[in-house]
């Protein structure tokens, strides 16, 4: 069963950029697939097992750009995950821009949940990466929901992320740490800290991550595309380990 979702996963990235491809060879097209310790997404653990994750992305224009992210489950999960499932698809479409030195993106994400049958959630992102002169730059990000299970939740962050310092033959290496806040119809506030440091070398990267959390209360209890109401999984401390690779 999971050897043929992987197949599955595989293909929905194929068939994704398979329309782009014929006249893609002036294009950036960018590809990449991870296999991660547990998926936590804003500091919500949404599988506490190992899931394989696939990324893909192709640039129509200087600024136009069309991706495919999908998350495959590797064992049971719950009473809702089956091992093999492919867990959430998602398809963004984003624009990006510099001004004056800054980079500015607006994405828009359409997430499907196959593996639960949940409803599409939809939400709109805008985000910034201005550089400074040490070799880091302020990350900022604004999102807002306006479908499924994401319906009016207001999501932001900010931080520091490391431009990346060199290691010579051995890659390089680009911490970041950031802060985030929730609101939902019934709670709001600062919700994590996501702390991260990644190495990269050639096409690999490593990454640790660990989500600390501010407030308990703000997050939801469970992963509701996931889960609906019978999930567990939910919000709390957790390190990640991720090993990706791009092509």
């Amino acid at each position: 069963m999971l050897g043929i979702e992987m197949k599955k996963l595989c293909l929905a990235v194929v068939i994704t950029s398979a329309p782009n491809l014929a006249f893609a060879t002036e294009r950036d097209v960018y590809t990449e697939i991870g296999v991660y310790s547990s998926w936590v997404w804003r500091g919500i653990t949404f599988n506490r097992h190992p899931v394989v994750q696939s990324y893909l992305s192709v640039s129509f224009t200087e600024s136009i750009s069309g991706s495919i992210w999908a998350s495959l489950a590797t064992d049971d999960y719950e009473d809702f995950q089956n091992q093999g499932q492919i867990q959430e698809i998602d398809l963004i479409l984003g624009y990006s821009k510099e001004i004056f030195g800054v980079s500015t993106k607006l994405e828009y994400f359409e997430a499907t949940y196959p593996g639960s049958g949940s409803e599409s959630a939809r939400h709109a992102q805008a985000s910034l990466n201005a550089p400074t002169p040490l070799k880091l730059s302020v990350i900022t990000s604004y999102s807002y929901g306006f479908d499924g299970w994401l319906d009016k939740i207001h999501y932001a962050s900010a931080g520091v992320l490391g431009n990346g310092f060199s290691l010579g033959e051995y890659g390089i290496i680009k911490p970041m740490v950031s802060a985030s806040y929730w609101s939902d119809s019934s709670e709001s506030g600062l919700s994590h800290i996501h702390y991260q440091i990644s190495h990269y070398i050639d096409n690999f990267a490593l990454s640790i991550s660990h989500f600390q959390r501010i407030d308990e209360d703000v997050l939801p209890d469970f992963a509701p595309a996931l889960a609906g109401s019978a999930g567990s999984n939910g919000y709390e401390e957790r390190t990640t380990f991720g090993l990706s690779y791009n092509f």
